[in-house]
Formats: structure tokens, sequence, C-alpha cells
């Protein structure tokens, strides 16, 4: 009876324990780790068609390599500052990733490849939340604790290794604010300081009263007087010959 108990518990221990994991499922910290995500499939009357997992703050730059047969998505938000990742500034991370398109079925397995930059806290246990939906629409949430009935994938961060791929992380320099932009105003009018003759011709000449009444001016008056007299003169003339006449 004993041995068929054991035997029995050995054949149930790998279903207890086939849940979501990471493989390796620890790494060292500052490294750029390659790893994969081993997703059973748990359900015997259900395939997995959708797998999600929430990547920690403390990670703030993710890869994720193509699986054959399944479409990638990720959702991003924005850093709380800019970061030089090796050479390139990055200003936001990617926060989800989620595997869809795809097929787990009966009792096979699924590795998802990913890669991260691991947090420089060496001793710590990174959590990665995750879901994973079925063909008939059931949704099971991997987040609990370790031991739980639903754990949630975790990976264990060992202390620092020289040998280990890196990925340099550091604080992007502040960028400089762009210039001013310049603006030249330009005029199709010549602007030119006015000339002696300008000057005069802008300015009004004085006119007097008798301009301003309609007046007669006074070489007018001296041109009538002169005739006037002519006229008198020529006058007595004609009546100085009419006497003599008579």
């Amino acid at each position: 009876m004993l041995v068929l108990l054991t035997f029995a518990a050995l054949l149930l221990a790998p279903a207890a324990f086939a849940h979501f994991a990471f493989v390796p499922g620890e790494v060292p910290a500052r490294s750029f780790a390659r790893l994969q995500i081993s997703v059973p499939n748990e359900e015997p009357n259900a395939s997995t068609v959708r797998v999600a997992v929430q990547i920690p703050e403390s990670v703030v730059f993710v890869r994720v390599p193509p699986t054959q047969g399944w479409t990638v998505n990720v959702e991003r938000e924005p850093l709380d500052e800019p970061l030089l990742v090796g050479d390139r500034r990055v200003e936001d991370r990617i926060s989800v990733v989620e595997w869809s398109g795809g097929e787990i079925a009966g009792t096979n397995s699924q590795s998802f490849a990913i890669r991260l930059a691991v947090p420089r806290g060496a001793g710590e246990t990174l959590a990665f939340p995750a879901t994973q939906t079925y063909s008939d629409d059931q949704v099971v949430e991997w987040v609990g604790p370790s031991g739980s009935d639903n754990p949630a994938p975790v990976l264990a961060v060992t202390p620092f290794d020289p040998a280990a791929e890196s990925l340099p992380i550091r604080r992007a320099p502040q960028e400089a604010p762009p210039p001013a932009p310049t603006t030249t105003e330009t005029t199709t009018e010549a602007v030119t300081e006015p000339d002696e003759e300008d000057e005069e011709e802008t300015e009004a000449a004085p006119t007097s009263a008798a301009d301003d009444d309609g007046g007669v001016s006074a070489p007018l008056l001296i041109a009538l007087a002169v005739g006037l007299a002519g006229v008198l003169v020529l006058a007595g003339w004609l009546l100085a010959r009419r006497r003599r006449a008579s």
C-alpha cells in the first residue's frame, strides 16, 4: 500500500509544480539575462491562447524575441527620468508583455523567450504577476506568493558575476534646451533720410492776410494805376484836339 501511495505521489508531483516558471530561475545582478518563461497548459478541455506577464518597476529595459506562431504586444510606461542603456537613450519601459494568437493544447507547454536588464539588488526576488487565458474564456491569474495555488513566476537575483553578459545602465545627461528661434523683420520699402529739398517741399509756405482774405496784391494795384493814368492822358489829348478843330 505504501508503495502505491508513493508511486501516486510521484505521478502527481509534476502536475502540482507545473506552473509558470522562469528558466533559469536565478540570474546575476546587473546582467542582461536571457530567459525562457515556461507555460504549461493545465486545463484538459481547453487550450492556452493568451499569456500576459507584468514586468516589475525595477526592471527598466526588456527585449522580447519573437516566438514562432505567437504575436507579441507590449505596454509601455514613462520612466521617472531618462536613462542611457548602453548608448541608447531610453525614456520609457515595457511594463506588460503579451503573447497571443498561438495555442498550447493538451498537456503541452510553451517556452517564451525574454531578455531583461537585471537590477542591482543582489539577494532580492523579482515577482512577475501573470495571466493565462484559455480557449473557453477562463482566465487564471498567477499572482500569489510562492507555495500558493497560483504563485506568480519569480526570478531570484544572485550576486554580480563579472563573467555574465551585462548592459550598462546610467542616468542620461540632461539635454540642452533648443536655441530660441531668431526672427528678422524685413520690409520692401526703402527707409531713407529726407534731403533738404524734401524738407522744403513738405514745409507749408507762410501766407499773408491779404492772400487769406482773397484781396488784390500790390503789383496789380500799381499796374491798374498806370493804366488809368494812360487813359486820362489819352482822354485829355483827344479833348484838346477837338477844341482846336472848332
